[in-house]
């Protein structure tokens, strides 16, 4: 049986569709599709040039002035995240003193059954 946990981001720029549709934004099946024939078009030869690229993409997924301004807020974030390197969280180094749990549980016990 196919390991399908593998394969769930496989359409271009899934997370960004799905940050529009958190946003509110109706993105149909037809609507991706379009944005994949665009960044297989058109828009290949701008896939380093984020100003361009949404710019090409804001007329398949946009419907009004205010979503295209909202549009454009979301993408520049989306690239933003996406161009940052990642950096992994910083270790802390806290120990649980589990010790100090030995002498509290006899007081609470005592203190449950007196």
């Amino acid at each position: 049986m196919p390991e399908f946990s593998k394969h769930t981001d496989t359409f271009p720029l899934e997370h960004l569709f799905r940050r529009l549709e958190l946003a509110g934004f109706k993105i149909s099946p037809a609507d991706r599709l379009r944005a994949l024939q665009i960044l297989g078009g058109p828009a290949k030869a701008y896939l380093d040039n984020p100003a361009q690229l949404k710019q090409l993409l804001a007329p398949v997924l946009v419907r009004s002035e205010a979503e295209q301004l909202k549009f454009y807020e979301i993408f520049d974030q989306y690239y933003r995240d996406i161009s940052a390197p990642w950096e992994p969280p910083a270790l802390t180094d806290e120990r649980t003193e589990w010790w100090k749990w030995l002498l509290v549980i006899p007081v609470l016990a005592g203190l449950f059954y007196a």
